[in-house]
């Protein structure tokens, strides 16, 4: 068995997170319109429910560290003319498709409340038609967010609120050009606790330039005064040469891999002390909270919006860089604002992008979900739909797993060990055949 220096040495790599299968660098064979929406009637059809994910790209100033598709501005106009965009876009699929049986509403960014109330408002009720939708969650901004969004917000049946929050340490806030205090954040909470929003969680972020044990420390008692019921607790991604604005933050200096992982193990155990529970990868929830029962029912799901107990089995994907997913497949909206805008005003379907999957592709995916969000899988189904070299390289990699202490196996049922929670994304890797093909480079690294 190795020591955590050493299984950090030995597995911090390059590597994709896995939102979707096969990861997007390797998609190919983006659908026709006709194959796409043939793919959606057949789901609904066959009786599936949908999910809405809405992207709301704008910001008014720029967070250094993000990954996000954004949009730095503070025109109200433009964000007008991007809300008619995205309901005539849920016009398009309704007018080719029919009637869509949506079960949740996600809007993301961004910053979703960068709208004023009533334009989200307006967006909010053209989404939901007349049905009643059974969950909605919403990234907010404490900084931009009003009571009056909140309100709105809850009104019409946004239940999860997830807050941005990143570090409560001041400095590494000013690195990162994202400043918050302490009481902002305090006081938004209340409010949404006052309203009755049922959860409520926290992004933060480990890996950042600035952060030490001591300030991790003290962004966790912080948070256990304001006690979410679900922490998101990322590891940074760094890749500027897709993000060139982190370039900025190599001149502040990161952490090593090793200091990255003793912040994480810091924050974890500060959460374990005050009852929160590992959930999957990078997550934490409170007993109470409809995602740990979700995980104990062995049903919580992963996409592209994160851990969730509230899955449809198709996704829809509104705005510029949306992604939508069937089951079958996948696509991407135009990335760039200006992009979109003109598809949607045109009449044009907005996904320029996409991938069409194979049975291999469906089963890779189901077990690196279960593998994500249960933390084990049966392996016989998966290594017989794989090459017989690919399957032996499988193998041979998860004994090494085994001897480095990992992982376990037992009647074919592989189970991912507390020691190699932090290499789940390593441990999917070994069924991707994608990745002897195509460079890692192009991935965040795994540490």
């Amino acid at each position: 068995m190795m020591t955590k220096e050493e299984l950090i040495f030995k597995y911090d790599t390059p590597g994709p997170r896995y939102t979707s299968f096969p990861a997007y660098p390797h998609w190919k064979d983006t659908p026709s319109t006709e194959e796409w929406m043939g793919q959606i009637l057949l789901k609904r059809d066959l009786g599936a429910e949908f999910d809405l994910y809405v992207h709301i790209p704008f910001c008014r100033s720029l967070c250094i560290y993000c990954g996000c598709s954004r949009m730095i501005t503070r025109d109200l106009s433009l964000a007008e003319r991007y809300v008619d965009a995205l309901i005539k876009e849920w016009n398009q699929y309704k007018r080719r498709v029919g009637y869509f049986p949506v079960k949740s509403i996600h809007l993301g960014g961004g910053t979703p409340t960068f709208l004023p109330p009533e334009l989200l408002e307006k967006l909010i009720k053209a989404l939901k038609g007349e049905q009643a939708i059974e969950w909605g969650a919403v990234e907010v901004d404490p900084r931009v967010t009003s009571k009056e969004h909140c309100k709105v917000l809850v009104e019409n049946g946004f239940k999860k609120f997830s807050l941005g929050i990143q570090d409560f340490d001041e400095k590494v806030q000013r690195n990162i050009n994202r400043v918050q205090p302490f009481e902002m954040v305090e006081l938004l909470t209340n409010d949404l606790r006052s309203m009755g929003v049922e959860s409520l969680n926290f992004d933060i972020i480990f890996g950042l330039p600035g952060q030490s044990l001591e300030t991790i420390k003290n962004t966790f008692e912080k948070v256990s005064k304001l006690r979410p019921d679900t922490i998101a607790f990322y590891s940074y991604a760094h890749v500027p040469w897709k993000i060139k604005s982190q370039k900025a933050l190599e001149k502040i200096g990161l952490p090593s891999a090793e200091l990255k992982r003793s912040l994480y193990e810091c924050g974890k155990e500060c959460l374990e002390k005050i009852g929160y529970h590992e959930l999957g990868m990078d997550h934490f929830s409170l007993k109470e909270d409809q995602l740990y029962k979700a995980y104990e029912r062995g049903e919580l799901k992963r996409s592209f919006m994160g851990y969730t107990a509230k899955k449809g089995e198709c996704l829809i994907g509104l705005g510029c860089s949306s992604i939508s997913s069937t089951g079958f497949g996948y696509v991407q909206n135009e990335k760039e604002v200006p992009d979109y805008l003109n598809k949607i005003e045109n009449d044009q379907m907005a996904y320029v992008y996409g991938h069409t999957m194979t049975y291999q592709d469906r089963i890779i995916d189901q077990t690196i979900q279960a593998l994500m969000c249960q933390g084990s899988t049966p392996l016989e189904r998966v290594l017989l739909n794989l090459e017989k070299e690919h399957a032996r390289k499988v193998m041979e990699t998860y004994e090494e797993m085994m001897r480095d202490g990992i992982l376990k196996m037992e009647d074919s049922k592989l189970e991912v060990l507390d020691q190699g929670k932090p290499f789940i994304r390593n441990i999917c890797m070994a069924l991707d055949p994608n990745l002897t093909h195509s460079p890692k480079e192009q991935f965040s690294r795994t540490i």
